[in-house]
Parts: structure tokens; C-alpha cells; sequence
């Protein structure tokens, strides 16, 4: 939220992820996103699927960090282009990843 303005009570947007379609072109834009989006599908579904397995602690803040970076990501228009961001957002999804492949084999 840092690259957001508040104007009158509400948060007006940069827009610079527009600006990310025009420097990437649509499929590489989609390249870009695509995965993180995939990943949070894939996530709901099993969440939906293995509800008491996947509801712990630790499950959810990794799950709310990966949805704050991406909302950030959404707001700003800047933390997709940063290596640490996205290395770091790589680390929270394979550890989810992880915990969903271990509460589905406990299920078993």
C-alpha cells in the first residue's frame, strides 16, 4: 500500500499493472500471473475438499501472506517485478503445497 494514495477516504489506485500488460504484452502479463493464480485455485479446492486437515494455524497465515502479496502486488503494480517479493511469495506457496500433500496422505 505504500505506492497507494488515500484521497478522500478511500485508496485511489496507481494502476501500475496496466502498465505491466503494456511492457509484458497480454501472454506474458498472463505468464506473470497465472501461476499465483493457479496455485490459490488449486489451494481452494482442497481446502474445500480437506477442510479439517488443511484448517491450522499454520496453513492459514501462509495462505493470508500469499493473499497479502498478491494484493499488494494489485495495488502497488510493483512487488510481481521484485525478485525477493516473488522468491519469497515461491517459499510460502511450496511450504502450502507441502502441508496440502501431508493432510491429504494423513487422510488416507
Amino acid at each position: 500500500m505504500g505506492y497507494s494514495t488515500f484521497m478522500n477516504g478511500s485508496i485511489v489506485l496507481e494502476q501500475d499493472f496496466k502498465q505491466q500488460v503494456y511492457t509484458l504484452g497480454y501472454i506474458g502479463f498472463i505468464l506473470c500471473v497465472m501461476p499465483w493464480i493457479l496455485v490459490i485455485i488449486y489451494g481452494l479446492y482442497q481446502f474445500i475438499k480437506h477442510p479439517k486437515e488443511l484448517f491450522t494455524l499454520k496453513t492459514m497465515t501462509m495462505a493470508i501472506s500469499i493473499g497479502c502479496g498478491l494484493g499488494s502486488a494489485w495495488l502497488s503494480g510493483h512487488v510481481l517485478d521484485q525478485i525477493v517479493t516473488s522468491s519469497f511469495m515461491a517459499f510460502l506457496v511450496a511450504l502450502l503445497l507441502k502441508e496440502i500433500k501431508e493432510a491429504k496422505c494423513a487422510q488416507q
